[in-house]
């Protein structure tokens, strides 16, 4: 499911508890409209509370995949800083290049390995 999917998902149904009273007894008797009409609130309800639970978790992930870019100083070209808010085009940026260029082979990986260390070597030891 892609974020703009649930994202509507979710205004629709916080629309539909907005508009929607608050449970009322059910009436006297067998009405089957209302009976209807009470477990539609039901499953709306219950809809609204798992959009909300699922949204809370996918914000979780969110802050978590900035916490990581953040942690290993990755930089995309030409785009500021990432965070809460970008990392969804941070992400489809990082994806772009990856497909274009191809996985990391063995022997970037060992410069990039190479580089690292010297860079840990060189650097001041209060830096890490």
């Amino acid at each position: 499911m892609d974020m703009s999917m649930i994202k509507n998902m979710i205004g629709e149904a916080v629309e539909m508890a907005m508009q929607a009273k608050p449970p009322m007894p059910l009436p006297q008797g067998p009405d089957p409209g209302m009976q209807q009409l009470y477990n539609r609130i039901q499953n709306s309800n219950q809809e609204i509370g798992r959009l909300k639970e699922e949204l809370r978790r996918m914000n979780e992930f969110k802050r978590s995949v900035v916490d990581v870019f953040d942690g290993l100083n990755v930089r995309v070209p030409g785009r500021p800083k990432v965070n809460l808010s970008n990392i969804d085009e941070y992400v489809n940026d990082v994806k772009g290049m990856l497909l274009r260029l191809g996985p990391v082979d063995d022997k970037a990986r060992d410069r990039i390995a190479s580089y690292v260390q010297d860079t840990i070597k060189d650097a001041p030891s209060s830096s890490f």
